[in-house]
């Protein structure tokens, strides 16, 4: 793809699709960079008015990849412009906008505004009936949920195991385990907290979903580090980092774990606690990130 890319001798369809194939294969690959590049290409083909569906397949695909890579700023404003494209003509677009701007409200601490999105995505999701859309939706409130109203998160998230059970979801189902087990932390119940998040991981890891894996590993660690189980915690906490080392992804993911690994070392008496700091100094310095930037300088007094 990329020798006949540069040869020029593609046509204008055919760079567009060979574009948005070589950034599907780079972003499998880990190459997230490398994977917008091709993305923007293939957009930049892309008529909106000639071929609404197909623009807006990748506007959404790009923020997509621009939101986990933590390129918060180019994701909202491009999830903008596909709403207004989506809007009223093009339904289950519009849902995956919706939910793709709560998962960004979400990491910039909007929890409220993340709430009203996922609502908007599920209602569509509901309207059109399609069982995995809505299983997705019910995780992504119910974790919204934990902040804004934990007392109804449960129910959310025990909703998006009952749908992600009907269309043999079984991904959701893990993450909504594990989301589950973050809010049982919030409530206190730790020894709740880590049977939640290991049934999830053994979910996860059945399907091979690594960063849910890697988040599964990061609950299960605080709920152990909660119970002072700093051997088990540490042991958790370490198997995320191997993931967080090597997939430059999810920034504000990364520096929850970095942060906890450092209480993890503080338990067992490891000297990784100060490569686990500099670590989190390194990932806050995000513009974006103002809240992570204020909690690494806490954690390094």
């Amino acid at each position: 793809g990329q020798a006949l890319l540069g040869q020029g001798f593609l046509a204008p369809e055919a760079a567009v699709l060979t574009h948005q194939h070589l950034a599907e294969g780079y972003r499998e690959q880990g190459r997230h960079l490398e994977a917008v590049r091709h993305y923007e290409a293939a957009l930049s083909g892309k008529d909106s008015a000639a071929d609404p569906l197909t623009f807006l397949q990748l506007s959404g695909q790009l923020a997509d990849l621009e939101y986990v890579h933590g390129l918060l700023s180019q994701a909202r404003a491009r999830l903008v412009t596909a709403l207004d494209l989506a809007r009223g003509r093009f339904v289950l677009a519009e849902g995956v906008i919706y939910r793709l701007q709560g998962q960004i409200e979400q990491v910039l601490d909007r929890h409220a505004r993340a709430v009203d999105c996922f609502e908007a995505s599920l209602a569509i999701a509901v309207r059109v009936g399609r069982p995995y859309g809505i299983a997705e939706c019910f995780n992504s409130l119910g974790e919204a949920e934990i902040v804004v109203r934990p007392d109804q998160a449960r129910a959310s998230l025990r909703e998006a195991r009952v749908w992600a059970e009907r269309c043999g979801a079984r991904l959701e189902q893990g993450k909504s385990l594990v989301i589950e087990g973050a809010l049982r932390l919030v409530q206190g119940d730790c020894s709740g907290a880590e049977a939640l998040a290991r049934e999830g991981l053994a979910i996860l890891a059945a399907v091979g979903y690594g960063s849910g894996i890697a988040r599964g590993r990061v609950v299960l660690a605080a709920a152990l580090a909660e119970q002072e189980r700093g051997s088990e915690a540490w042991e958790s906490v370490s198997a995320a980092l191997v993931y967080y080392q090597r997939e430059s992804i999810y920034p504000s993911l990364r520096l929850r774990a970095y942060e906890l690994a450092i209480r993890c070392a503080a338990l067992v008496g490891d000297p990784s606690a100060g490569w686990a700091l500099d670590r989190v100094g390194a990932i806050a310095n995000l513009e974006q990130f103002p809240n992570l930037r204020t909690l690494a300088s806490e954690l390094r007094r």
